[in-house]
């Protein structure tokens, strides 16, 4: 009988070990991205990139937060 529950535990922990594995199959949706060229300058072109929420129209009117990244 201890033999038996001993393999039921190391059955359920292998499934257990494995869950991750299984969570993984879906890829992760990304979202909607654009970008925009906002300054053209002589070294190069200043890009910004925008990241859309899933389902966004131009209709829907959001807040935005917008991250400079370098510069001087």
């Amino acid at each position: 009988m201890a033999a038996v529950f001993a393999r039921w535990v190391a059955g359920v922990v292998v499934l257990l070990m494995m869950r991750p594995v299984w969570a993984q199959e879906r890829p992760p949706k990304t979202l909607p991205t654009k970008s925009f060229t906002y300054k053209v300058t002589k070294q190069t072109d200043l890009v910004i990139f925008v990241h859309y929420p899933l389902g966004w129209r131009e209709i829907h009117k959001r807040a935005a937060i917008v991250f400079f990244i370098g510069g001087g």
